[in-house]
C-alpha cells in the first residue's frame, strides 16, 4: 500500500511540472514568431522601380543638358526663360530622385542617357527660331511621357476634369495629386516622388504648348 502511495504522488508531480513547462515553452515559441506586416517585407526595390528611377534620373539630365543650350542658342525670350525654368526645376527634382537613389544603390543607365544623344546632337547644329521651334517640339514630346510616367504612380483626390492645378514654378503643390498605394518603403517614397513631382511637369507641358501657338503664330506674321 505505501509503494502504491509514493507512485501516485510521483505521478502527479510529474504531470503537474509538464502542466507548468508547457505553457512557458508556447509562449517563448510564439515570442520567438515575427510580427505579421514588419518583418518578413522585402522593402528593396522591384525591378520595375529600378527602371522608374533610371529612366527618370536619366530624362531629368536630359532636360537639363538641353535647357542650358536652349538658353544660350534660343532667339526667343520665352523660350529662354522656358529653359531656365528646366534647369532649376529639373535639377531640383533629379536632387530628391538621386536620394532615393542612393538609398537603395540604384546605379544610373548609360543605355539611357545615350537614348537622349541624338536630339542634342540635332539641337546642337540649330540656332536662332529654327531652334526655337525644335526645342519646343523636343519639349513637348519628352514632357508628355514624364506626365505619362508619372501619372501611373499617383491616385487623384478630387474631379478628373481639374486633377492638376498649375502653381508657381518649380513649387507647384496640388492636395488632389496623392501617391499611389504602395507595397513596400521603396515604392512608397517613388510614388511620392512622382505624386511631388506631377503637377510641375504638367505645368512644363502646358508652358510648351503655350510658347509654340506663340513661336506658330509669329512665324505665320512674318511669312
Amino acid at each position: 500500500m505505501k509503494r502504491l502511495g509514493v507512485l501516485t504522488i510521483a505521478l502527479a508531480t510529474v504531470l503537474t511540472i509538464a502542466c507548468n513547462t508547457q505553457p512557458q515553452q508556447t509562449a517563448n515559441q510564439t515570442s520567438d514568431q515575427p510580427a505579421v506586416g514588419t518583418a518578413g517585407v522585402d522593402n528593396s526595390p522591384s525591378a520595375g522601380d529600378r527602371n522608374f528611377v533610371q529612366d527618370q534620373l536619366a530624362d531629368g539630365d536630359a532636360e537639363v543638358q538641353l535647357g542650358k543650350m536652349a538658353a544660350e542658342r534660343a532667339a526667343s525670350a520665352d523660350v529662354k526663360r522656358f529653359a531656365e525654368m528646366m534647369v532649376q526645376d529639373h535639377t531640383k527634382a533629379g536632387e530628391k530622385l538621386q536620394q532615393i537613389a542612393s538609398q537603395y544603390t540604384i546605379q544610373p543607365d548609360t543605355k539611357e542617357a545615350d537614348e537622349h544623344k541624338g536630339a542634342m546632337d540635332k539641337l546642337a547644329k540649330l540656332r536662332g527660331g529654327e531652334f526655337d521651334r525644335e526645342y519646343i517640339n523636343q519639349m513637348i514630346d519628352d514632357h508628355q511621357d514624364v506626365v505619362n510616367d508619372l501619372q501611373r504612380r499617383v491616385d487623384y483626390n478630387g474631379s478628373t476634369t481639374d486633377r492638376i492645378t498649375k502653381g508657381t514654378t518649380g513649387s507647384d503643390k496640388n492636395t488632389n495629386v496623392r501617391p499611389e498605394k504602395a507595397g513596400n518603403a521603396a515604392e512608397a517614397q517613388l510614388n511620392q516622388w512622382a505624386a511631388d513631382t506631377l503637377p510641375t511637369a504638367q505645368h512644363h507641358l502646358d508652358e510648351a504648348r503655350a510658347i509654340k501657338d506663340k513661336l506658330g503664330n509669329r512665324r505665320n506674321t512674318t511669312n
